[in-house]
This record gives structure tokens, C-alpha cells and sequence, in this order.
């Protein structure tokens, strides 16, 4: 069995999903995802939240893609129906330190000011909404309209965290949609 000594809390960790079943009778378990597969899958382990504390767990072999919002897991020494069946509810977390570097940032934007390339300050980050595979910033102007973004690597040009401010180059005519009415 692998240890892996971590002393990481939870602040340090982002939330990747929840292992909602098994599969199959040779402890494998479905991972609901919050994050892209592609995140999860370059993972050597991962940590589940277990009375408050979150243990590693090392992949037995690499995750395979389910459908577009889940993955089927297989942990180390998890050899069967009946040990898979304690990871059922749990919390699934990654060190941030070990995710992208633009996805990491997703979680410490609120209230950074949003600067487009074309249409310049558009207003502040609300929040980022959670939707697997398709992350929105959820910007509000400063008449008080909600503006959805794509939060996407092509579309985030750079985070400016002393001053902050966000700045885009959101598609072509995406912004008009929101302010025109």
C-alpha cells in the first residue's frame, strides 16, 4: 500500500466531486465530477473527506471516463463491492496547488473587476458557477445586470491579483446580448 503524507486542510483542497456508487463487484466506484475529467485524470491520488479528515487514496489504475459528468475511480487495496461501498457520499478533493493554474483561480475571483478587450470594465465577478465542463463567471455590471461568461483559458487573457482585475477577450457580440436590453 502507498502512503502519501500530506498535511493539507481543506482550504488548501478543491472539491472535484462525490463518489455517488459502485460498479461492478471489483471495487470500482463512480466519481460524480465538478471539475474537467481531464483534471482528474492526470492525478496519482486524490484525497476523500473521511470524519472530517481527508485521507489519500492512490489510483489503482488511471480513471476512466463514464459520460461528460462522471468517472469510474479505482482506489489501491479497494478490491470489492463491500469496501467500495464506505466511499459511497464522499467528498473527493484535490491540493489546488495540483490543478490548473487558471481553474485554481476560479475560486479566488469574487469581486475581482472584469476588463474585456473590446468593451473594457464591464463589471465585478460575482461568483463562478459550478456547471461541469462549462464553468461561468457570473459577472454583475454596474447597473446591476447579470452578464455569463465562459470561464475558459482561451477566453481568460490574464488575472491581475494585486489590483484585481480579471481581463477577457470574450466572444464577439457575447457581452452585447446582456447590456442591449
Amino acid at each position: 500500500m502507498k502512503v502519501k503524507k500530506l498535511s493539507l486542510e481543506k482550504k488548501q483542497c478543491l472539491c472535484v466531486g462525490i463518489i455517488t456508487k459502485t460498479h461492478g463487484v471489483t471495487g470500482a466506484m463512480i466519481l460524480d465530477l465538478d471539475i474537467e475529467f481531464s483534471e482528474i485524470q492526470k492525478q496519482e491520488s486524490v484525497l476523500v473527506e473521511i470524519d472530517q479528515i481527508l485521507v489519500p487514496f492512490f489510483f489503482a489504475y488511471a480513471p476512466k471516463l463514464r459520460n461528460n459528468y462522471s468517472a469510474f475511480v479505482y482506489f489501491d487495496d479497494i478490491d470489492n463491492q463491500d469496501k467500495a461501498k464506505f466511499f459511497i457520499a464522499k467528498q473527493v478533493f484535490v491540493p489546488k496547488s495540483e490543478l490548473n493554474a487558471i481553474e485554481n483561480k476560479a475560486f479566488e475571483l469574487a469581486d475581482f473587476l472584469v476588463v474585456d478587450q473590446t468593451k473594457g470594465t464591464i463589471g465585478k465577478v460575482d461568483t463562478i458557477l459550478q456547471i461541469p465542463k462549462n464553468e461561468l463567471l457570473r459577472i454583475i455590471s454596474p447597473d446591476d445586470i447579470e452578464i455569463l461568461i465562459p470561464f475558459q483559458q482561451d477566453i481568460i487573457q490574464s488575472i491581475d491579483s494585486q489590483k484585481q482585475i480579471l481581463y477577457i477577450d470574450a466572444p464577439e457580440g457575447l457581452i452585447d446580448l446582456y447590456l442591449e436590453n
